[in-house]
């Protein structure tokens, strides 16, 4: 039996894995590509209310692992007081692709009594199981002996990683080991777009407003005009306008491995440059816009009445210019929401940076292996190599990603 759910995913998703024998203990299996805290959290404690648990396995994609890190998954693991949970990467040439939810409930000589099994399209995130504005998933349920017995031998086949090997790798694992080393960093490029840009609203003009792109009124109620669009800046913040990285030379030449996607910056120098200055920024930040957010709201409402009224812009449907004075406003909520959840495009922002992950997955081999052949020919180049280029190197040597991972920031390193 099986069906497709959006809005009511974690609920399906729990009835069929209880319809087991509810007087019996179980473990709890679940397999994963990907993976966040909260939503296994959420998964495992509502399980809990329906069926006895005894211990939890949750078997995620060796990628997945190492970008989440041993410690923030070790501490997951610790938060559970009232049985253990373990985690362990799955080790394969192509991602870990497999989303499946078991119970099991063995006798002493390890065989099945008791089980269910849950196999579909999501993943353990909120996107896939636990928010209800999240994707639309398909789930199938059995309870047969047999098919669960199968689906639990399977299992014990997997290549496992504990947690405390998730970053060293064997020779046969090369591969994969230069596409998490390369995961380790992000790439940084120069961005032109500020605050003001982004958050700023867009209406599409009409035919009749097209016409009137050198209309000195709206200019003067501070309307930008393009060929086809106006805008217009409801929030300004010069008061909290941050310094940006003064120095961005310095962190490229002590940190910084070229590459044709822009500079290659290890994550744990990333993400301690200018950390505390980045989260006042953030506060200021929201912090205005929560205080000015219904005068914004009523000056975009005022400001699209008024140029309906004079047929300046198009009601366009599925379209983010404008389609009433409520998505207008929604739109703008809309992106200071992803300021809110995406912190890379804040951080942006702020640094006048594009900074973005690996744009490839681990399938793209010949773009992975052409991308760490360029970097390591930089790094081995280098006369005088900085932090990042000596621990790249050792990281390699020695198949192991915590050479990078423990870098310090410091100011400079002359």
């Amino acid at each position: 039996m099986g069906n497709h759910v959006r809005g009511n995913k974690k609920s399906n998703l729990i009835e069929m894995l209880a319809k087991v024998d509810k007087r019996r203990h179980y473990k709890l299996y679940i397999n994963t590509c990907y993976f966040t805290p909260n939503a296994a959290k959420s998964i495992i404690m509502s399980l809990k209310d329906e069926v006895s648990i005894e211990e939890v396995n949750i078997n995620i994609d060796r990628r997945e692992a190492i970008k989440w890190g041993r410690n923030s998954l070790e501490d997951f693991c610790q938060s559970f007081r009232l049985f253990p949970v373990y985690i362990n990467a799955v080790e394969t040439p192509t991602l870990f692709h497999s989303k499946t939810y078991s119970l099991v409930n063995l006798d002493k000589d390890g065989y099945i009594t008791s089980g269910s099994l849950v196999i579909g399209s999501a993943n353990l995130t909120g996107m896939g199981v636990s928010l209800r504005s999240g994707n639309i998933e398909s789930f199938i349920n059995t309870q047969d002996l047999e098919i669960v017995a199968d689906h639990y031998n399977q299992m014990q086949k997997l290549n496992l990683i504990d947690l405390y090997s998730v970053n060293k790798f064997s020779k046969n694992e090369e591969y994969s080991f230069k596409y998490a080393l390369i995961n380790e960093g992000y790439f940084y490029h120069k961005w032109s777009e500020n605050l003001g840009q982004y958050l700023a609203v867009r209406f599409k003009l009409s035919e009749e407003g097209k016409k009137q792109i050198k209309n000195e009124t709206l200019e003067g109620i501070g309307f930008k005009i393009d060929t086809a669009t106006i805008s217009k800046q409801y929030f300004f913040f010069d008061n909290i306008l941050p310094t940006h990285f003064e120095n961005t030379s310095n962190l490229f030449r002590d940190y910084g491995i070229e590459t044709h996607l822009g500079y290659w910056v290890p994550k744990c120098i990333s993400n301690s440059i200018d950390a505390e200055e980045f989260e006042q920024f953030s506060e200021k930040l929201f912090g205005k816009l929560e205080s000015e957010i219904a005068t914004i709201k009523n000056q975009i409402i005022s400001d699209f009445d008024f140029l309906l009224s004079k047929g300046l812009i198009e009601i366009v449907e599925d379209n983010e210019s404008n389609e009433n004075s409520n998505i207008a406003v929604s739109n703008f909520n809309k992106k200071v929401e992803k300021l809110k959840t995406h912190p890379l495009k804040l951080k942006r922002i702020f640094s006048k940076y594009g900074i973005f992950e690996l744009p490839y997955e681990i399938t793209d081999k010949e773009n992975i292996e052409e991308l760490f052949a360029e970097m390591l020919e930089v790094v081995e180049s280098k006369s005088r190599k900085n932090s990042s280029c000596r621990a790249f190197i050792i990281s390699y040597k020695k198949l192991n990603l915590e050479p990078i991972q423990q870098l310090n920031y410091s100011q400079s390193e002359e």
